[in-house]
């Protein structure tokens, strides 16, 4: 399945969108430091899925990991957002909501890539034939 494809992807690609309109307005001494880390970091969340949906079992594990590791980051960066007036307060509890959402799917594939890389690991050689 292509990235673009799966729900996580288009869940990432609506907080990034929800994102740049909502820090618009954001304090201009602000924009260049906390606001374009926040907006980096959804893009990199992005790049993670589509990576992790690129590669095969044990380097799709890594990249959701590099993706939740973004996606706690996102957290704290939002709420610092929020405190420092760059976001408002209906602003970041929608994005919050996103990165909820985003931390349960990728928890959820986390999952089921590594039972993939078990089964994998734990696979009988196949007998060879004569």
């Amino acid at each position: 399945m292509k990235a673009k494809q799966l729900p996580v992807y288009k869940e990432a690609q609506r907080l990034v969108s929800l994102l740049h309109e909502a820090t618009r307005k954001a304090p201009r001494d602000l924009r260049h430091t906390l606001v374009q880390k926040l907006l980096t970091e959804a893009v990199e969340l992005i790049v993670n899925i589509d990576t992790a949906n690129r590669n095969e079992l044990e380097a799709r594990v890594k990249n959701i990991q590099l993706a939740q590791q973004r996606v706690a980051r996102l957290d704290v960066l939002l709420f610092v957002s929020m405190e420092q007036r760059c976001l408002s307060r209906k602003a970041a509890i929608k994005a919050m909501e996103h990165v909820d959402g985003l931390g349960k799917q990728l928890h959820g594939w986390s999952r089921n890539a590594k039972n993939q890389v078990m089964r994998a690991q734990n696979a009988p050689e196949p007998e060879p034939s004569k």
